[in-house]
C-alpha cells in the first residue's frame, strides 16, 4: 500500500499520523511504500520503510517568468507520470490524515496537485485511491479547487478529520453529504507517559512557518511568527515552566 503525505519534512503532526497508521497495518498482510518529497529522512523516521519521489523537487532557476514558468509546468509534468507509475507499483493509495488540501504554503500546484496527480494516477492503473482522515480547507483559487474536487472524487473512501473539512468540500461541489467524519488518526498513538516532573512542564511545537498560500507577505509574517513565538517561550519561562 502507498501512502503519500508531507513526511520526513520536520512537520510533527504529520509524523505522529503516519506512525498511527502504520501501527493498524498488518505486516503479514500489507507491505507500506511511502511517497514523499524527502524519502531518506522519511524512511529513517520509520524504521527503514520504503520510500519514493514521485518526482523531482521544483528547481526554478532565477531566469525570465516565462523560463520559470515553463521549468515548473514540466517539473509538474514530470510529476504526473511519475504519479502514473507509482499507482501502477502498489495495490493501493492512502493519504493517511494530515492537511494535505488546506491552504498552508505550497500554493495550488503543490500538495493539491499532488493528491490530485497520484489520484489521477490511481484511476489510469484502476487501483483503490483512499483519503482517509484528512484535513481540507476552502482553497482560494479555483485551479487549487479544481485539484481538490479531482482528488475527492478519484477516492473510492473518503473521510474527515473534523466537520469543517467535511463542510469544505462540500462548499466546493464535492457530493460529501454521506462522508464520515472521525477521531484524527493521531490520537491511536499511546504515548510512554512519565509519572512525575520536578516542573510544570509543556511541549510547545513550532513550525517553520510562512503563512497562507496567498498572502504576498511571507517574510513579514515569518518574522512576526517568530517573533510572538519567542515572546511566549520567554513568558512561559518566567512563569515557571
Amino acid at each position: 500500500v502507498g501512502v503519500w503525505g508531507v513526511f520526513g519534512r520536520g512537520n510533527f503532526g504529520n509524523e505522529a499520523t503516519l506512525t498511527a497508521f502504520l501501527s493498524r497495518l498488518e505486516p503479514e498482510v500489507y507491505s507500506p511504500v511511502l511517497f514523499c518529497e524527502d524519502p531518506e529522512a522519511a524512511s529513517a523516521l520509520h524504521g527503514g520503510v520504503p520510500a519514493r519521489r514521485l518526482g523531482a523537487p521544483v528547481t526554478a532557476a532565477p531566469r525570465s517568468r516565462l523560463m520559470r514558468s515553463l521549468t515548473v509546468a514540466g517539473n509538474r509534468l514530470r510529476l504526473v507520470g511519475g504519479a502514473i507509475r507509482a499507482a501502477g507499483s502498489v495495490d493501493a493509495v492512502v493519504i493517511a490524515g494530515t492537511g494535505g488540501l488546506e491552504r498552508y504554503g505550497s500554493g495550488a500546484f503543490g500538495t493539491p496537485f499532488e493528491i490530485w496527480a497520484i489520484g489521477l494516477g490511481c484511476r489510469l492503473r484502476r487501483r483503490p485511491f483512499v483519503l482517509l482522515d484528512v484535513g481540507v480547507e476552502t482553497l482560494p483559487r479555483p485551479v487549487a479547487r479544481f485539484f481538490v474536487r479531482g482528488a475527492a472524487r478519484a477516492a473510492r473512501y473518503r473521510s474527515y478529520r473534523d466537520e469543517a473539512s467535511r463542510q469544505s468540500m462540500l462548499a466546493i461541489g464535492v457530493k460529501a453529504a454521506e462522508d464520515p467524519v472521525v477521531t484524527d488518526l493521531a490520537f491511536a498513538l499511546s504515548p510512554t507517559r512519565r509519572s512525575a516532573h520536578d516542573r510544570p512542564t509543556v511541549v510547545l511545537g513550532v513550525m517553520d512557518y510562512w503563512g497562507r498560500d496567498d498572502n504576498p507577505d511571507a517574510s513579514g509574517i515569518h518574522d512576526s511568527y517568530v517573533d510572538r513565538l519567542s515572546a511566549l517561550v520567554h513568558a512561559l519561562g518566567a512563569r515557571g515552566w
